[in-house]
């Protein structure tokens, strides 16, 4: 294929992945087997080869000379893929990987299946790797596109917290996907960390409502509601204290010691919020409610004058 052949069909891809999301191949290989009343075609090999296998479950036969020599086994790791895909738990973690950059060898350890399955999950279901893409814009290209992105909370509160914490944060992103369902021990630090998770899935799906007032008083409940909550350590305090082992450990290590002057040029900072910190969040929300009732009720007394 020429270069400048190719660098077309790159900035054909870009434009779809930008206004389709990160499985734009996807929806583009159903689209041309949905709209098509003849074999299906497309540039991308990609696309072609999902196209094909849709035609091929849904509307019959094609010709084996017009099917790639490695299509079978192609298609044996493509199911492998699509399983992945179609458990919401598997499926949030890898985006959650793929999403932070994670190492290619940890992500394959993690997810226990073979490096080309995870290939081929990226290239049809979540395209956030191949192409050059602006981390501003992967909020809407890999968590408000794709299929089935707004509509669950924990994915697109766990891929935010992936796409700005980095591989940092995916320990304990996947760590609460494999326990959310279970009861959380708040005496324990981990039991603290997934229900500071827990909470954020919450405040997440709070988020995805019409009506800014409704939304600030749902986020007001879940704090009152979960008031005690307010000692633990937030996420981001967390993440930090992860940081802050790193580079306790990398101390010991000859050659990288580093005093507690360059510890805090690094922003290593206190885990624990003070009262008086914790005091004033809650004054704030107090205010802002009573600011908001004290509206309604002068707008109520003009229309009654």
């Amino acid at each position: 294929m020429l270069e400048n052949e190719q660098e077309e069909i790159d900035a054909v891809n870009k434009m779809r992945l930008t206004l389709d999301g990160a499985d734009w191949r996807w929806k583009r290989a159903k689209q041309r087997v949905d709209e098509s009343t003849r074999r299906p075609t497309a540039k991308d090999d990609i696309v072609q080869r999902m196209a094909s296998l849709l035609w091929l479950e849904l509307r019959g036969p094609l010709p084996v000379h017009e099917l790639p020599d490695d299509f079978e086994d192609w298609v044996g790791t493509f199911r492998q893929a699509q399983s992945i895909r179609l458990d919401r738990r598997d499926r949030i973690i890898l985006e959650s990987l793929l999403l932070s950059r994670c190492d290619p060898k940890e992500t394959q350890a993690i997810m226990n299946v073979p490096e080309e399955v995870i290939a081929c999950f990226e290239a049809c279901y979540f395209n956030v790797l191949s192409l050059d893409i602006a981390p501003s814009a992967l909020i809407g290209i890999a968590i408000e596109l794709p299929e089935a992105g707004r509509e669950d909370p924990m994915r697109s509160a766990i891929l935010r917290l992936a796409l700005t914490g980095g591989p940092v944060a995916t320990p304990a992103c996947i760590d609460y996907l494999r326990h959310f369902d279970e009861g959380h021990d708040l005496s324990t630090q981990i039991g603290q960390q997934r229900t500071q998770f827990e909470l954020m899935v919450k405040a997440e799906a709070i988020r995805f409502g019409n009506d800014p007032l409704e939304q600030l008083k749902q986020m007001y409940e879940l704090e009152r509601v979960h008031e005690r909550l307010l000692i633990l350590p937030t996420v981001s305090d967390l993440m930090m204290r992860q940081v802050t082992n790193a580079i306790v450990k990398a101390a010991s290590i000859p050659g990288q010691q580093h005093d507690e002057t360059d510890q805090s040029k690094r922003g290593v900072r206190p885990l624990e919020r003070d009262d008086d910190s914790r005091d004033r969040e809650v004054v704030r929300a107090d205010q802002v409610l009573e600011s908001t009732s004290f509206d309604a009720e002068m707008k109520a007394d003009k229309k009654s004058a």
